[in-house]
């Protein structure tokens, strides 16, 4: 399958291959949490770009409808595929800006902020 070819327009989001966008909220070692506009079934296999433009693919353990309020109604728990140390520091970093909206946890566990500090 080819990835998509549209970048996203916002510094937080990733453009699914099949149409959609999705938020990622979390990180946990392998773990991903995505806030998507489209379901997943588990042990499907979706890929999209992030905003750097590389290609992220995971695979999903579980997925439930969360609606918040806003467009991104589902809740994907998912597992990086061959995901590189660019991809997995692209990711912190995105978690750790404002718009992120989420926390990340490192190898070690411990759980970074969901927007930097000067502490």
């Amino acid at each position: 399958m080819e990835p998509p070819t549209t970048v996203p327009t916002t510094g937080h989001e990733l453009v699914w291959e099949r149409d959609g966008k999705a938020r990622i909220t979390a990180l946990e070692g392998e773990m991903v949490t995505l806030r998507t506009t489209k379901p997943g079934a588990p042990g499907s296999r979706p890929s999209g770009l992030l905003p750097s433009g590389a290609e992220l693919r995971v695979k999903v353990h579980r997925c439930r409808r969360c609606d918040e309020g806003d467009a991104m109604v589902f809740t994907i728990d998912a597992r990086l595929i061959d995901a590189t140390r660019a991809h997995r520091a692209e990711i912190v970093e995105l978690l750790a800006t404002p718009s992120g909206n989420g926390t990340s946890r490192g190898s070690d566990g411990a759980s970074g902020p969901e927007s930097p500090s000067g502490t």
